[in-house]
């Protein structure tokens, strides 16, 4: 039985997806062991951050009633990440490294941003793809 004209893109495609899958799958930290190092690091990681309410900043950085209804959302959605992925102290190291301010939640919060973006933009080149091939956003 020979593959049809394209259809071997669309098996390799779902073959990298599950590999893809079960990569991530296997290498979730909730799969792993935890090593003596992890369990100590706790009580051995660096002093604990200094609390935002004796910083003197201005309170958030939007304006308007975007920045006032987004940012409890943005921040739930960087703590799920960061309780998926965790490693907090070595993205502060790295932030350090390339010279940024070691802000954790804020370097979160733009990862949800970003992943956000691409998914709206795949999202509407996908439908326009979609719609010029001949689709139509109308059931027959």
């Amino acid at each position: 039985m020979a593959l049809r004209d394209g259809s071997w893109v669309g098996a390799a495609l779902g073959l990298t997806f599950g590999l893809g899958v079960v990569a991530t799958y296997a290498g979730s930290p909730r799969r792993r062991r935890a090593t003596l190092g992890d369990r100590l690091h706790p009580y051995l990681r660096d002093a604990p951050r200094p609390s935002r309410l004796l910083a003197g900043g201005t309170g958030s950085g939007g304006v308007g009633p975007w920045s006032v209804l987004g940012q409890p959302v943005v921040a739930e959605l960087a703590a799920r990440i960061e309780r998926i992925l965790g490693g907090a102290a070595s993205v502060r190291r790295r932030l350090q490294r390339a010279g940024k301010a070691p802000d954790v939640d804020r370097f979160r919060a733009e990862q949800v941003l970003w992943g956000a973006g691409g998914t709206v933009a795949s999202l509407v080149a996908a439908a326009a793809f979609w719609l010029s091939r001949g689709g139509s956003v109308i059931p027959r």
